[in-house]
């Protein structure tokens, strides 16, 4: 029987689960983020191994969803929404560093490694002030992506959105209501899938299939 592999790759913990054809999870190891990439790359072969248990491995991969299928852009690369730019609301500006190496990532101020960059403590630690300004970063990036999709829903799921819950999400909410102009606003909420959601998902593209769809943007 082959397996299908999900990754969850963060910045403070790796975690790997195996699944059969069916979804159903066989089996799930997690372990700390390491700050070496070398001893990254050997710690997340070595969770493979460990949950496939030597059984052949099927596919991997991860993307952003339109109409239930995975969207690719040109090339088939696809889009990384935790790369844009957003205005910054930040106490700790300074602290403010994105690994690609660009200004101003969402990555940098919202996702639990820039957190804990940022105010110096896990994002569960967070007190209301700190959340705000999460919120406000996150919502000014949903606002950008609700202004070019039009969405009907948002999704959050991962470690900061269930730490955050409805802290989190009222603050977004709020930036969208008061930013977002021209789109109707659409229905933030958590995934039902909680701190699974990317492994989850990560499984459910293995075993679906990536099928690219590639885009092309025409200019009037």
């Amino acid at each position: 029987m082959s397996l299908y592999i999900g990754l969850d790759i963060g910045g403070t913990k790796f975690m790997v689960a195996a699944a059969d054809a069916a979804g159903r999870e066989l089996a799930r190891v997690r372990e700390d983020t390491p700050a070496d990439l070398r001893e990254g790359l050997e710690l997340l072969h070595a969770m493979i191994a460990r949950v496939a248990g030597g059984a052949p491995i099927a596919g991997i991969g991860g993307g952003f969803v339109v109409d239930g299928r995975l969207y690719r852009g040109a090339s088939g690369a696809h889009p990384e929404i935790g790369h844009q730019a957003v205005p910054m609301r930040c106490a700790h500006p300074e602290r403010v560093v994105c690994e690609c190496g660009a200004s101003d990532c969402l990555e940098a101020l919202a996702s639990g490694n820039g957190i804990h960059r940022v105010y110096g403590k896990p994002a569960e630690e967070l007190n209301g002030g700190e959340w705000a300004e999460v919120a406000y970063h996150l919502g000014q990036a949903l606002r950008n992506l609700a202004t070019i999709y039009a969405p009907g829903v948002i999704t959050l799921g991962g470690g900061v959105a269930v730490g955050g819950g409805e802290r989190l999400l009222g603050g977004i909410r709020a930036t969208l209501a008061a930013h977002a102009r021209l789109v109707p606003l659409p229905d933030v909420r958590q995934s039902i899938l909680g701190y699974d959601t990317a492994l989850r998902g990560a499984i459910s593209i293995a075993i679906d299939g990536l099928e690219p769809q590639i885009s092309q943007m025409n200019a009037d």
